[in-house]
């Protein structure tokens, strides 16, 4: 999806949003991997399978690989996307580094967005996620510039935490680092050994790669003992966790194979096509999820399936649809709709897009809903409304005060950001 300019109320929101993922080209030319060649941040989720009789390892992977990958991998910044078995049916771990600390956490708001959203809700579970920032990388010496990726290689990772995270510093990290480095590039099938650090959370995570699962599973022994036993180098820690198992997909900026939100391409009478016209559904990380919706006065499932929402519930947008609203008449007040994607062949004059946050919606994605006055989609179609949640009355304001008010309606980005994902297509 092409995302647009959008007006100041929904800049928090782009920072947000996934764009979708533009073919085999590679964004980056040899894969970062931290100082001294490039910065990254490594976001982390280790989950718990707690549906293990609906759920394997392997399906959970499958999931994030159909829904997710396709989306994270259009975010701002993005540099990989890895997955990978632990050594234990019961855990699945997943790991993305972007180019700066906001597009990391942005990716790991949108993982669990996903899960809260989508057909993983309640089948898994958080067991341990960390939000990082690398302090070393270091690639096998006769691969300094590594364009591809790790899939069937053997992932070895570890957890600590620091017992006096005030007393650690970035500098003796460092050092032990390399250090330890030194031993582990010697095992065989060696390709690369990356460190983290996060002195807010008080906890460092670290990864090898290797072509030999004997050799992931002596990085780790070595490791966790050298964490234990290093005490003029390594300061006071925990091991929190460790996992080692086979990579399942791999992502890499360098390699340029991110998945396609669209799958292969179609061609319809010669020329190239979008996608269907369908509601782009629960667990959509480009929607915002079910509670913080809720949060601002919508109902669960807003926009995500197709309803007649402005008819069947009220909510902040219903004023506008009543008789004297600015939306008074508008096919979308009385017939289902929901979002679909901006690259879409729904019939166009039933589709909209929303300033506010950039997002498509239509009446054509949804069955049974009349076709929409052409006269009326032509002064309906650019119309956005900006709810002011703080006021008690809900005034809804007109198009040419939203970008005036804007500061005075949502005092911080925070804010900003989420009634800019919730409000912006009414």
């Amino acid at each position: 999806a092409i995302m647009q300019l959008l007006p100041i109320a929904a800049i928090v929101l782009l920072k947000l949003t996934a764009a979708v993922a533009a073919g085999d080209s590679a964004s980056c030319q040899c894969q970062p991997l931290g100082p001294p060649s490039s910065e990254s941040y490594i976001v982390t989720r280790l989950w718990d399978i707690v549906q293990p009789e609906s759920w394997s390892d392997q399906e959970v992977i499958d999931e994030f690989d159909a829904g997710f990958a396709p989306l994270v991998t259009g975010l701002e910044g993005f540099q990989r996307y890895t997955a990978a078995t632990t050594g234990n049916s019961s855990t699945v771990f997943f790991m993305n580094a972007f180019d700066s600390a906001e597009h990391a956490v942005a990716a790991q708001t949108a993982a669990k967005d996903f899960v809260e959203n989508g057909a993983l809700n309640g089948a898994i579970s958080p067991n341990q996620f960390t939000e990082d920032e690398v302090i070393y990388g270091f690639p096998d010496e006769g691969a300094a510039c590594i364009t591809e990726p790790s899939v069937g290689q053997f992932l070895s990772t570890r957890l600590f935490r620091w017992k006096d995270p005030a007393s650690v510093t970035t500098e003796q990290l460092v050092v032990a680092g390399g250090s330890f480095n030194s031993k582990v590039k010697d095992l065989d099938g060696y390709v690369t050994y990356v460190g983290t650090l996060s002195l807010d959370r008080g906890d460092t995570f670290v990864y090898n790669i290797y072509d030999s699962e004997e050799s992931a599973d002596m990085a780790n022994s070595m490791g966790s003992a050298n964490a234990a036993n290093n005490t003029a180098e390594v300061p006071p820690n925990d091991l929190v966790v460790s996992t080692k198992g086979s990579i399942a997909f791999d992502y890499l900026c360098a390699a340029g194979n991110a998945p396609s939100a669209t799958g292969d391409e179609e061609e319809q009478d010669g020329k190239e096509t979008g996608e269907s016209c369908e509601c782009l559904g629960p667990g959509h990380p480009d929607l915002p999820s079910d509670s913080k919706l809720e949060e601002f006065g919508f109902p669960t499932g807003w926009g995500k399936t197709c309803q007649a929402w402005n008819v069947d519930y009220t909510s902040p947008s219903s004023a506008t649809c009543e008789e004297g609203g600015d939306d008074y008449g508008a096919v979308w007040c009385t017939e289902p709709w929901c979002y679909v994607s901006a690259n879409n062949d729904c019939d166009p004059q039933g589709v909209w897009t929303a300033e506010g946050s950039g997002r498509t919606f239509a009446t054509a994605a949804c069955d049974g809903g009349d076709e929409p006055d052409e006269d009326h989609n032509e002064d309906h179609k650019d119309h956005d409304h900006n709810h002011n949640e703080g006021t008690d009355d809900k005034d809804v304001l007109p198009v040419d005060a939203k970008e005036n008010e804007g500061a005075k309606l949502f005092a911080s980005s925070y804010i900003l950001g989420i009634a800019a994902v919730a409000l912006a297509v009414f």
